[in-house]
């Protein structure tokens, strides 16, 4: 069973792995994920994950927000259409 509660380096990892992810660095988030696992962190690290997304989900509510949001809408649109 894992502490119930998210450290300081709880957050480093979700930040660290939130950036691996970005850029598509899969070793990276590799490397995260099993130094979580390595200290029986993994649901903490899921937990700062979540705290990062509340901490982000209403700055999405602003207009630099939605025009953000509209930019991944029309990008991943054209990729789609790529796709057929």
């Amino acid at each position: 069973m894992t502490n119930a509660f998210v450290t300081v380096t709880d957050a480093r990892r979700a930040a660290a792995l939130i950036a691996h992810y970005s850029v598509a660095n899969v070793e990276g988030c590799n490397l995260i994920l099993k130094e979580a696992n390595d200290e029986q962190r993994v649901t903490n690290l899921i937990q700062a994950i979540l705290d990062v997304y509340q901490t982000i989900v209403p700055l999405l509510h602003t207009e630099l927000g939605v025009t953000a949001i509209r930019g991944c809408i029309a990008t991943l649109a054209m990729r789609e259409e790529e796709e057929r």
